[in-house]
């Protein structure tokens, strides 16, 4: 009997840890309400959520009591600090979980909370602008530019590819082909060493070569999924032939990638700029610039507004200090 007894409160036990359902992923609000579902993210205050029964929308954080997702995250707080874990509850106080243990967590501090970054990551954007007047005057614009990425851990490889032609009344203004790839080494959670190479044509501009390799050290400002801000300093080493005349400077390379979604992610500004200050061969200073707008019409599609200027304070003999451009197109990008 006391063989039986015990072995019968060990199957009870059983059935009943069992029937005792695992914790769900959702929130609970300060009202005691519990909503269940997939956490998506932290952003401008509000917290996603996606239940069972509907699809994805935004609860205010100071309305949210506690969270808990079986998912990785990565943590922005409002002091700038990042945090890899999962979040969840302990007690009453919510905490993040990391390999190291736990983290009391105010929610009322996150800045940002998104997906934690997978080991392997890539896409590829192409952009595309075109415009085509007939009548009065003929002219065609066609700029087609693809930027393709990928991050194995702390390895990243950007390939960069541009085609610029612009025509009016049968006389070509711009002919230009740009080629450029980067790699960045992060041997910190901010900081990285970099190396480039790049390539550029443009006859109009008398403009028949201008091969670059170069590195130096860059630095992330801000890198998360809503907004990210990378500066790097470096030294380049260009080859060029350019009004007829090879030559070989060294310049001073500053550039800034800079983006920030806005309105819930719905549109994107970003600014992107190359600054060259020659040190040796060549007394000149480009720069290059990049700024617009992206709106999202798909998952995939995006409407893009976009400004560049370029400005050299030595071109070639005959050729302009500067040039202005204005573009509107669309976006792809497949990852």
């Amino acid at each position: 009997m006391v063989v039986k007894t015990g072995l019968t409160r060990m199957v009870f036990g059983l059935l009943l840890v069992w029937a005792i359902p695992a914790a769900a992923d959702g929130i609970e609000l300060v009202n005691g309400d519990r909503i269940t579902g997939s956490i998506g993210k932290i952003a401008g205050g509000k917290l996603y959520i996606t239940p069972a029964y509907a699809g994805e929308f935004a609860v205010d954080v100071d309305q949210v009591r506690s969270v808990e997702s079986s998912d990785e995250f990565q943590f922005t707080l409002s002091d700038q600090s990042v945090v890899d874990g999962r979040i969840g509850v302990e007690g009453e106080q919510s905490v993040i979980v990391t390999d190291t243990g736990t983290r009391p967590i105010d929610l009322a501090t996150v800045q940002e909370m998104g997906i934690r970054r997978a080991h392997f990551e890539w896409n590829v954007v192409s952009d595309l602008a075109a415009d085509v007047s007939r009548g009065n005057s003929d002219a065609e614009t066609f700029r087609w530019h693809t930027r393709g990425f990928a991050r194995l851990g702390d390895h990243r490889h950007t390939l960069e590819f541009t085609l610029d032609r612009k025509k009016a009344d049968g006389v070509t203004s711009k002919e230009e082909d740009d080629f450029r790839y980067r790699y960045n080494w992060s041997f910190d959670d901010d900081w990285s060493l970099y190396a480039l190479l790049g390539w550029q044509k443009d006859p109009i501009r008398e403009l028949e070569r201008r091969i670059t390799a170069g590195g130096g050290l860059g630095y992330d400002v801000w890198d998360s999924g809503s907004r990210a801000w990378h500066m790097g300093l470096g030294l380049d080493f260009i080859d060029e032939e350019i009004g007829g005349q090879s030559q070989e400077p060294v310049a001073a390379h500053f550039l800034t990638r800079f983006s920030n979604d806005l309105f819930e992610g719905e549109v994107k500004f970003f600014h992107e700029n190359d600054i060259y200050s020659y040190v040796a061969g060549r007394n000149n200073v480009a720069i290059e610039t990049r700024t617009g707008f992206s709106y999202a019409l798909t998952n995939e599609v995006a409407a893009k507004v976009q400004v560049n200027y370029d400005y050299e304070t030595d071109p070639a003999s005959g050729a302009e200090n500067d040039d202005l451009q204005y573009l509107v197109g669309v976006s792809i990008t497949l990852d």
